[in-house]
């Protein structure tokens, strides 16, 4: 959120004639970073309550990247797919990547499963951008992400 207050600074200072159809002023920008640092400090030092993960291993959790990949007779694994994920884990050895192949369609029920399997609420899961013959609307997969 602060990248995008930085990144109105950065329009404002470098591209200021750029044609916009809104305009934030210099007092809302600054206002708005200030209060997304005062949030994010208020997160990291808040106690948490007995048996609920800290808000800071929850938001750590979004840098422990999954490759998931559902495969059926019509969808095999792409025959380089492996190749091109061992190749980031050798190109970025501080990241750790965790490749799982699943049987079988990728459905609402589907996810709903992967959720309570993986106790991983639905809404901190993220999907690539579905094709035009997807037979389902974003809407109907219960909250998950969408990646653009």
């Amino acid at each position: 959120m602060a990248l995008f207050g930085i990144g109105n600074i950065l329009l404002k200072v470098k591209r200021n004639s750029l044609p916009r159809p809104e305009k934030a002023g210099w007092f809302s920008i600054l206002v708005a970073i200030t209060a997304f640092i005062v949030a994010l400090t208020g997160n990291i030092v808040m106690k948490h309550k007995e048996g609920v993960p800290s808000n800071v291993s929850v938001f750590l959790e979004y840098f422990i990247p999954s490759i998931f990949f559902i495969t059926n007779e019509e969808n095999p694994v792409p025959k380089n797919l492996v190749q091109e994920i061992d190749f980031l884990d050798r190109e970025y050895p501080e990241i750790s990547i965790e490749f799982i192949i699943e049987e079988g369609t990728f459905s609402p029920d589907l996810i709903k499963s992967l959720s309570k399997r993986w106790n991983i609420p639905i809404n901190f899961m993220f999907i690539g951008s579905p094709g035009s013959h997807f037979p389902y609307k974003i809407e109907e997969l219960g909250g998950v992400r969408l990646i653009i």
